[in-house]
This record gives C-alpha cells, sequence and structure tokens, in this order.
C-alpha cells in the first residue's frame, strides 16, 4: 500500500492532490484541521484492482453503522467538512449582505426625515425648498431653517417675497449687542465659555481696544487658575498694554481685586473653562461672581455645531448671560450657528474675533454682513 500526506489550503485543494496523485481510487485514512486555516490528508492506494465506491445511500439503508469500513466513513467525513466550510463562507457572506442593507435602510431613512423636517414633500414646496436648503448648507438647523422660511412665506407672494422675508428675519435676529467696552459707568464683564474658545485671547483684545482707542482705564483679572500658564498669559498681556492685573483664586479674592480697581471703567475678568455638560462648571462661575456685580459674557466658537450651540447657550443662560462673543470666525466653514446662538433668546452678539492678533482681530458685528454670511 503507498500512503502518503498531504496538506493545503482547502479540503477541496487537498482533495485534488489526493486524486492527482494516487487516482480516484485512493483511500482516506484520515483527515484533520490544522493550524493556519490549513488541513491535512493521509491517503493511501493499492496496486491491486478496487472496485468503485460503494453507494453510500445503500449502505445507509442495508448496512448497519458498524458495518461502514474506515475508509467509507473518512470519505463522508470528508465532504461533510467540505459543504461545512462553504456553509461558513456563505453565512459570511449572507452577514455582509444584511449589514450592507440596514447601512443602506439607514441612510433612506435619515434622509427621509432631514426631508420631513425641511418640508419637502413635493411640488407644492418649490418655492420654500431651495431656500431651506441655502439655509442648511449655511450651517442652520434643518427645524430652524423650515422655521424662518414658514414664517417668511405667509405673507409671501412669490419667492422672493419669501427669501426678503427670511433676510429680516436673520438682520432682526443677528442685530448686534453694544460692545463690551461701550458703556458709560463703570462695568466689570466676565468673559465664560468652554475650554479653548479663546477666551484670553478675546480678554486682551477688548482690553487693548478699549484702551487704546476708546480712552477707557482698564484693570485685568485673571480668574482661572485651573490651567496651567492661564494667570502667565494675562500678566503678559496686561505688561504688553501697560495696565493693571491682580489674581483671583476664588470668590473673596475677586471682591478684593474689584475694591482695588474701583477706579477702573472696564475691569475684565479671565475664567476658567469647563464643560457646558457638567453642572459642576456652572456651579464654579455662580460661587466665583455670587454677589457681586460682575456681567458674564459668553464666548462660544462659530464652528461649532448649531444644536450644541443652542443647547450650550441655554446652560449658560441659567446663571445670566449679558452678550455673545463668536469666536474663530476665520476657521468656520458655515456660520449658520451663530443664529441658533441667539434664536428664541433675548441675546445678540456683541463681537466676533477672527484671528489670534492683538488688538485687531475683534470686530463688532454688522447684522447684513453676517446674514449675508449665513446665506451664501
Amino acid at each position: 500500500m503507498n500512503m502518503q500526506t498531504f496538506r493545503a489550503a482547502t479540503m477541496r485543494e487537498a482533495m485534488n492532490m489526493v486524486k492527482a496523485e494516487l487516482g480516484a481510487e485512493a483511500v482516506l485514512l484520515s483527515t484533520r484541521e490544522l493550524g493556519s486555516g490549513r488541513v491535512e490528508i493521509v491517503a493511501a492506494s493499492d496496486p491491486q484492482p478496487k472496485t468503485s465506491v460503494p453507494d453510500f445511500s445503500r449502505i445507509a439503508r442495508n448496512t448497519s453503522p458498524t458495518a461502514v469500513s474506515p475508509e467509507i466513513l473518512n470519505s463522508m467525513l470528508t465532504e461533510l467538512q467540505e459543504m461545512r466550510m462553504e456553509i461558513k463562507q456563505l453565512r459570511s457572506e449572507k452577514s455582509v449582505a444584511r449589514r450592507s442593507r440596514q447601512d443602506w435602510d439607514r441612510m433612506v431613512d435619515e434622509l427621509r426625515d432631514l426631508a420631513s423636517v425641511m418640508g419637502i414633500h413635493g411640488a407644492e414646496d418649490a418655492q420654500a425648498a431651495p431656500i431651506i436648503t441655502r439655509l442648511v448648507r449655511g450651517g442652520v438647523e434643518a427645524c430652524l431653517a423650515r422655521t424662518l422660511v414658514e414664517q417668511a412665506s405667509q405673507n409671501a407672494r412669490t419667492a422672493s417675497d419669501t427669501l426678503w422675508g427670511v433676510k429680516q428675519s436673520l438682520e432682526d435676529a443677528l442685530s448686534p449687542a453694544p460692545a463690551i467696552w461701550d458703556s458709560s459707568s463703570r462695568s466689570v464683564a466676565a468673559l465664560i465659555g468652554p475650554t479653548g474658545v479663546g477666551k484670553t485671547t478675546t480678554l486682551a483684545k477688548i482690553a487693548a481696544q478699549a484702551t487704546f482707542y476708546h480712552g477707557k482705564k482698564v484693570a485685568l483679572v485673571a480668574a482661572d487658575t485651573y490651567r496651567i500658564g492661564g494667570t502667565e498669559q494675562v500678566k503678559t498681556y496686561a505688561e504688553l498694554l501697560g495696565i493693571p492685573w491682580m489674581v483671583a483664586e476664588n470668590r473673596n479674592a475677586l471682591a478684593g481685586a474689584l475694591k482695588r480697581f474701583e477706579r477702573a471703567d472696564l475691569v475684565l475678568v479671565d475664567t476658567s473653562g469647563h464643560s457646558p455638560w457638567q453642572d459642576s462648571g456652572l456651579a464654579y462661575l455662580d460661587t466665583l461672581t455670587s454677589g457681586l456685580p460682575v456681567e458674564r459674557h459668553l464666548c462660544v466658537m462659530a464652528n461649532t455645531d448649531g444644536a450644541d450651540v443652542s443647547r450650550m447657550v441655554e446652560r449658560y443662560r441659567s446663571g445670566g448671560v449679558k452678550s455673545l462673543v463668536v469666536t474663530k470666525t476665520d476657521e468656520a466653514r458655515r456660520m449658520g450657528s451663530m443664529l441658533s446662538s441667539v434664536w428664541g433668546t433675548d441675546l445678540q452678539i456683541a463681537h466676533l474675533t477672527t484671528g489670534q492678533n492683538v488688538p485687531e482681530d475683534i470686530t463688532v458685528p454688522n447684522a447684513q454682513k453676517l446674514t449675508q454670511a449665513v446665506l451664501g
């Protein structure tokens, strides 16, 4: 008997090797799976003539299990292993196809939801749909865009009338607040907001503008004692501008700073950044300014999602906000989130910042220009 061992990546390949080497009449002595997905077959051939392979179905009907030869059992096992591997592959392909179908259905549902929110159902919205799409592309939330267009179209006869009404609503909502340095009496302004929005740089711009261009006596208070280097940054700006400054690590220290700077026209307070979604950050502001005559001016980044801006403003408003400062407008691809920051509130935007240069990169917003920036 000629016995040989064959190894291959699949059972089918191993069987082909057996047939090519030993012929179709080869007898399978054993089969097993190796590591890395490979299989092994031990087969043998007999130089004596062999009868044809027995009929499995006949054996199953007429022969007891104990009468089946090892060769036949091995052959049956081989076929079963091949079938198992093919079934496993088919199941894998079916799973991939099912996931792809689920992803497709989810995308279709999201598009339908967006169309529903935007109110796009057919020809009756032919005038509204392009304006809604224009607003959404400008960064305005879909539901807010729909509300704007619905309000503007109530008394409109044409698409041009609707667009004119939308522009008027935008200009009204985006009308600016007075500049922080534009006050006839002494004021204390604390810049608040999440980490990384540029509060300290904005504070320096406001201080420089108020000092050099508006003749104000300005003082700085560094209350951001959490961030490494926060107080040093305020100190550097104060020395460059030639204005006094103090550190206030708590409410009592802040009260002392305000007492010391009681002759200043404008006192600017740099606060620590905290997550707007955690109550501890808002509690910090309440503790810091409790009972003190401090105005809060909320800084938000222009490239923040409109829905997030809206929720953020709502969180900070609970402690009182005088106005908004929209920072990093030069980094924003779309300006529509600014509308979400003021829509449905009595808040207005006091300043826009456009870069890192002090004091140049800060302006008082223009409602017409902001409207055009939103509409694109």
